[in-house]
């Protein structure tokens, strides 16, 4: 190949347009045709980018004189955005989370949640206690006796005038004392109704009616046994 050739070939390739038979001259890396003053300075070859769809997961890629930067989205890091923070998968019940170190992290809970990632649900929430009872899920204020015998739950309602069991949920018959004379009221059928236990020489529904006694003469009375009915008289 002549240097005619060569130069031309140059020249077309960079796109430096030369007249018919005017021949394209290399001046130390520049192309110029003819009597051309000003040298134009060779297009360079495209380059592929170094960018690619992922190249930074899902951060910003820049292309540099080096290669790339990578520009990480929150709670992401390394080189190529392929590193997640403890943050990254954030706090149930939408807590707040704090990145303490890349192995660590710290979940400030709403209202109601608690745990290392505001998973556990405090069990008021539900708001369980009827009768506009009280719901305490905190052990420490817990009666002594906790929540009852034979009971395990992990809170307890304080119940408002008139109203008891676990819920709150029954009637309290008995709140108001109805039994009379040192007599004992115990609910019945779920609150449903009461009944009175009356000390001896009280009677009624609500041990109000006193016994009358009276001494019978030593006559003959007769008793029951297993084995049947007998009668005896004092001497």
């Amino acid at each position: 190949m002549n240097n005619y050739r060569k130069f031309s070939f140059f020249c077309q390739t960079y796109f430096i347009p030369c007249p018919e038979n005017v021949e394209c001259h290399n001046l130390n890396g520049y192309f110029r045709c003819g009597d051309e003053v000003v040298p134009q300075k060779a297009k360079a070859a495209p380059v592929a980018s170094v960018c690619e769809k992922y190249t930074c997961g899902l951060g910003a890629c820049t292309p540099t004189e080096s290669g790339y930067t990578c520009e990480c989205p929150e709670n992401v890091s390394g080189a190529n955005c392929e590193v997640p923070m403890p943050c990254y998968y954030g706090c149930e019940h939408e807590g707040i989370c704090t990145n303490v170190d890349m192995e660590t992290k710290e979940c400030a809970c709403t209202a109601g949640y608690s745990g290392d990632n505001c998973e556990i649900e405090d069990p008021c929430m539900s708001k369980p206690c009827q009768n506009d009872g009280v719901c305490v899920s905190d052990p420490s204020k817990f009666p002594e006796g906790g929540c009852g015998k034979g009971c395990q739950s992990d809170y307890i309602c304080e119940c408002g005038d008139g109203f008891t069991g676990k819920r709150c949920e029954q009637t309290d018959t008995c709140f108001y004392k109805p039994c009379q004379n040192m007599g004992r009221c115990y609910n019945q059928d779920c609150g449903e109704s009461r009944t009175c236990v009356c000390p001896f020489g009280y009677s009624g529904e609500d041990c109000e009616q006193e016994e009358v006694t009276t001494e019978l003469a030593p006559a003959t009375a007769s008793t029951t046994n297993c084995f049947g009915t007998r009668e005896f008289s004092e001497a």
